[in-house]
C-alpha cells in the first residue's frame, strides 16, 4: 500500500506541466545517493586509522577543487564545475553531516579566509570519465575571500533568486550546527554580521542620496 501511494504521488507530481520539476524527479535520487555517501564519508573519517588520508583526499578532491572551484569566478573553460546552487547545497550537507574536526576547520578557514590562488587542480571531463588537472596559477590580481564573497553575493536582491539565498542562509544555519567547527563560529558571526551591517548601511546611504535627488527635481 505505501508504493502505491508513493507511485500516486510521484505520477501526480510528474503531472504539473513545469519542467524544473520534472528534471528534479528525475534527478533527486542522484541526489539522494550523493548524500549517502557524505554520511558514509563521515563515518570513516570518525575511524583513526582512516582519518588523517581521508581527510586529505576529500579535501584534495571534493572540498576545494569542485566545491570552492565552484564559488569563484570561472578560470579555465575546460574546468567541471557546479552551479553556485548547488554548490552552497553540498557545501552545507557536508557541513551537515561531516563532523571531524581537522576536516571541518581547515575547510572552513579556506572558505572565509582564502583567495582563489589555492585553486591548484580542477575537475576535467576526458571522452565519458572525469579526471582532476592541474592548473596554472594566474598572472591576474586576486580577490581577497572570494568564496565568502559568494555566500554574501547570494543575498544580492539584484540577482533575485530565492534559490540562492535560501542555500546561502542553509550554509550559514550548518556553519553553527557543525560540531568540528565551533571554533569558528565567532569569527564566522563576526564576518557576517560586519558584513550585513555594512550593507544595509551602503542601502541606506543610497536611499538618502536618492530622496535628496528626488527633492531636487521635484520640489
Amino acid at each position: 500500500m505505501v508504493r502505491i501511494a508513493v507511485r500516486n504521488i510521484v505520477l501526480n507530481i510528474v503531472r504539473v506541466d513545469d519542467p524544473g520539476m520534472a528534471e528534479f524527479v528525475k534527478t533527486a535520487t542522484k541526489v539522494d545517493d550523493l548524500v549517502d555517501l557524505l554520511h558514509y564519508i563521515g563515518e570513516l573519517l570518525d575511524v583513526n586509522v582512516l582519518a588523517e588520508s581521508l581527510s586529505s583526499l576529500v579535501s584534495s578532491r571534493f572540498l576545494i577543487p569542485l566545491l570552492l572551484n565552484s564559488l569563484a569566478p570561472r578560470r579555465h573553460n575546460s574546468a567541471v564545475l557546479l552551479t553556485p546552487v548547488s554548490s552552497l547545497f553540498f557545501f552545507a550537507e557536508f557541513l551537515l553531516v561531516v563532523a571531524h574536526r581537522e576536516t571541518i576547520q581547515t575547510f572552513l578557514s579556506s572558505f572565509l579566509f582564502e583567495d582563489a590562488s589555492i585553486l591548484t587542480s580542477h575537475w576535467v571531463r576526458t571522452n565519458e570519465s572525469f579526471c582532476l588537472q592541474s592548473t596554472i596559477p594566474s598572472d591576474r590580481a586576486l580577490d581577497s575571500r572570494v568564496f565568502f564573497n559568494a555566500l554574501l553575493g547570494a543575498f544580492d536582491a539584484t540577482k533575485n533568486d530565492d534559490y540562492l539565498s535560501f542555500y546561502g542562509l542553509m550554509l550559514i544555519y550548518a556553519m553553527f550546527q557543525n560540531k568540528g567547527g565551533q571554533n569558528y563560529a565567532l569569527a564566522i558571526f563576526d564576518i557576517i554580521f560586519v558584513h550585513f551591517i555594512s550593507y544595509i548601511i551602503i542601502k541606506l546611504c543610497d536611499c538618502y542620496m536618492l530622496q535628496l535627488i528626488f527633492f531636487k527635481i521635484f520640489v
